[in-house]
């Protein structure tokens, strides 16, 4: 198998360089995949706060939901770096990445996609163009809990 790999830099900017590789684990092609989502989950810009109590609220949200995300994706592959993705007891993780490696499923937030959607759905101006802010941003971060999900799922196959 030959893989191409680019980086999120040059996908962004158009300069690329193709990395050849050859014979690549399809587990090591995933985990790439994911820090590639993950680099740019982390590169892209987090959305403004406002003065609109209802949104700033949803914008506190965000920001500690992204902050928990990151932390398990990063925690992911760190983990995986370490261990070769071997499940072991005598590996201590923390509860919650445990608990998702046991569930082989990252958890996305749906119902604050939902209570942003339906603010979208009242708001003009602004606030418009803040709820999609957010929204874009969500999608980024479901994009990367689904690659990490993918990862998860090869483990058991």
């Amino acid at each position: 198998m030959v893989i191409l790999l680019l980086t999120v830099n040059q996908l962004v900017s158009g300069t690329s360089n193709l990395l050849i590789i050859n014979n690549i684990s399809p587990e090591n092609f995933m985990l790439n995949r994911l820090i590639n989502k993950f680099e740019l989950l982390k590169n892209t810009q987090f959305p403004h706060d406002t003065t609109e109590d209802e949104l700033s609220l949803i914008h506190a949200e965000l920001v500690e939901y992204d902050g928990y995300v990151v932390g398990l994706i990063d925690s992911l592959i760190v983990y995986w770096k370490k261990y070769k993705g071997e499940i072991t007891s005598k590996i201590r993780l923390g509860n919650q990445l445990e608990f998702i490696l046991t569930q082989k499923k990252f958890p996305y937030d749906y119902e604050l996609e939902e209570r942003i959607k339906k603010i979208g759905e009242r708001s003009i101006g602004d606030s418009k163009a803040i709820v999609e802010e957010y929204l874009n941003y969500l999608f980024v971060i479901k994009d990367t809990l689904e690659e990490a999900t993918k990862l998860l799922r090869e483990l058991d196959s």
